[in-house]
């Protein structure tokens, strides 16, 4: 398991973005003998070896740092942020495909992590989260005075009602009156 830490300019926002690209390999078995003529081994006693470090420095690592940095500048730091799960895809895909047509290392995974943002674009984002939030409170709100202004005119227009039933009353009874008061 090897951790590239990096900071990569992103070209699109003119803005510096780190991360770790986690990498889980292994040595394909058919390439051992073949490391052994090309990487010198360190001597432990009668026993020589070659650390995985130093397989991975020599085949995997510049492939590595060289294309993630290739392939994720492409991108926006908004876009990464978005689609994380799908850019990340898209980069497994692809440095799998070129360590293993090109080292002597099969592929277990290979992705991103710790992504650190810019300062900048987290604050941007906050604001656009706070505005989204203001947004729907003012909303709701709105909503909320509509409901009580729509029970006060209810309430006004079934008043209105009874103040007219009472004055017709009213005027019933006064004309009901007045047709039987006599001169």
């Amino acid at each position: 398991v090897v951790a590239e830490k990096m900071t990569l300019f992103m070209p699109e926002d003119r803005l510096n973005m780190t991360f770790t690209l986690q990498a889980s390999l292994r040595v394909k078995e058919n390439s051992v003998d073949g490391l052994f003529n090309s990487i010198s081994p360190d001597s432990d006693g009668d026993v020589l070896r070659i650390p995985l470090s130093k397989i991975y420095k020599t085949y995997a690592e510049q492939i590595i740092r060289a294309e993630a940095r290739e392939f994720l500048s492409q991108y926006s730091i908004n876009d990464i942020a978005a689609n994380l799960e799908a850019v990340n895809a898209k980069l497994t895909e692809k440095l799998t495909k070129s360590i293993q047509e090109r080292t002597p290392f099969q592929v277990r995974y290979i992705g991103l992590s710790d992504l650190t943002y810019p300062e900048i674009i987290v604050r941007s984002q906050e604001a656009a989260a706070e505005r989204t939030e203001n947004i729907r409170q003012e909303n709701a709100q709105y909503e909320l005075s509509k409901v009580v202004l729509e029970r006060q005119l209810n309430e006004a227009k079934l008043q209105r009602t009874i103040e007219v039933e009472k004055a017709l009353a009213e005027a019933e009874v006064n004309r009901i009156i007045g047709e039987s008061i006599t001169p």
